[in-house]
């Protein structure tokens, strides 16, 4: 999509802000901003973004690095744009994470469990749980067993802590000592961060 470029001006109060297209991000369009010194990120995407912002936005108030939204002149954190939502967000400096980064992404994303126990946003969803009777788990004779046998032993062990996530927990989203990207406000288990995180560090992470 392009650009809004009246957004920064009318919203943000930064006419004649540097805006560079970013290309990254996934089902989203970012942009790099500089106003002078200051450096941020704009992003649009549609759907449930404005509860990940939310997100972003609680760990900031509690002195995380979490790429956090600017607030609008009227106070804000995202505004409607052609294609979706927009944010205007800091700009977080460092090195992306890489595979051999386990133990402070480990650490890191112990830190945002912790900070977002007691937290609540607006624009919360729940994440969807495994169902053994979902049609799709027919395609093969072993994989309806095999997933309720996998549920059945989730449930032996007894409840699941329960959190607000960051749902796509991958290596170039811990930046420093931060971890940026947020893109849904959804509550499940904390393990499924943690797995997905072990995910994309490889089999050896």
């Amino acid at each position: 999509m392009a650009f809004p470029e009246d957004a920064l001006a009318g919203h943000w109060g930064l006419a004649g802000a540097d805006v560079r297209p970013h290309h990254g991000g996934m089902n989203s369009a970012t942009w790099f901003v500089r106003a002078g010194q200051r450096r941020f990120v704009a992003k649009a995407a549609d759907g449930w973004f404005p509860g990940g912002i939310a997100v972003a936005d609680a760990l900031a108030r509690r002195g995380f690095a979490s790429g956090a939204p600017v607030r609008t002149k009227d106070g804000r954190l995202t505004v409607d744009v052609t294609g979706g939502h927009l944010a205007l967000l800091t700009f977080v400096d460092g090195e992306p994470g890489t595979a051999e980064d386990q133990h402070a992404i480990g650490t890191t994303l112990a830190e945002v469990h912790r900070l977002l126990r007691d937290v609540t946003v607006e624009h919360e969803v729940a994440m969807d749980w495994v169902d053994p009777d979902a049609a799709h788990l027919g395609l093969r004779p072993w994989l309806r067993p095999a997933v309720a046998a996998a549920v059945r032993g989730l449930a032996q062990a007894g409840p699941l802590t329960q959190g607000l996530l960051h749902a796509d927990p991958a290596p170039e989203a811990f930046v420093g000592d931060g971890l940026i990207d947020w893109g849904v406000a959804m509550r499940g288990p904390l393990v499924y961060d943690v797995a997905s995180t072990l995910m994309y560090l490889g089999e050896d992470g």
